[in-house]
């Protein structure tokens, strides 16, 4: 009988830990985000946030992207990114997360793929190759500049609003969460694609069509 009762205290105990570990809280759904993510389970990762709204950050603009391409490019930019919780503040069913996140430079490697996008655009342009071509060209370069392993790391601390909906957790994402989850590159894309532009006109190509301007 000792035997048996030992036994369960064990099993209620196990049970218990695996309970805890789960647990649906906060703190969890911004950790479990982020593992989602680096798995690229957009299952998982909408259940404790917006899958598609963290890759709308991370893609070049203007260019349909391939699922399989997607599923390389959330992977290789969130392979190295951790988060570690300093302290959460709640009430009811809405939550503050602080953190303190460590991502890949997103900002510098996208500017940095921009301007060896556009220099081998301006190269190739005229040498017949297809824009199918020119697309798949274009991400091998960015996830090379992402696989980079000289690439910078940046470290931040933030507060990540999250809020429980129908009984789970989940991020509630704004600009400032985006920004930082997406390596400093959500609300910079459209103004590093501009200076790019800027820097080919000024060199005299137009970054259209990769041709030599009239000065």
């Amino acid at each position: 009988m000792k035997k048996i009762l030992s036994i369960t205290l064990i099993l209620a105990l196990v049970l218990g830990l695996c309970s805890c570990s789960s647990a649906n809280t906060p703190e969890n759904a911004v950790t479990n985000f982020m593992k989602a993510m680096k798995n690229a389970d957009k299952e998982k990762a909408d259940k404790y946030g917006d899958y598609n709204k963290m890759v709308e950050q991370l893609v070049l603009p203007g260019i349909d992207l391939p699922a399989s391409t997607k599923t390389e490019l959330v992977k290789a930019t969130f392979n190295e990114a951790s988060v570690k919780i300093v302290s959460t503040s709640q009430k009811d069913s809405k939550a503050t997360v602080i953190v303190k996140i460590n991502t890949l430079d997103m900002n510098a490697i996208f500017k940095t793929s921009l301007q060896e996008i556009y220099s081998y655009f301006y190269s190739n342009y005229t040498k017949g190759s297809s824009a199918s071509d020119m697309q798949k060209k274009n991400y091998e370069i960015y996830l090379k500049n992402i696989k980079n392993k000289n690439s910078k790391t940046i470290q931040s601390q933030i507060s990540i609003p999250v809020k429980k909906i129908k009984d789970q957790w989940k991020i509630d994402f704004n600009t400032d969460t985006l920004n930082a989850l997406s390596g400093n590159l959500g609300t910079n894309k459209e103004s590093i694609l501009q200076d790019v532009i800027a820097n080919f006109s000024v060199s005299g190509i137009d970054p259209n069509t990769g041709e030599q301007t009239q000065r």
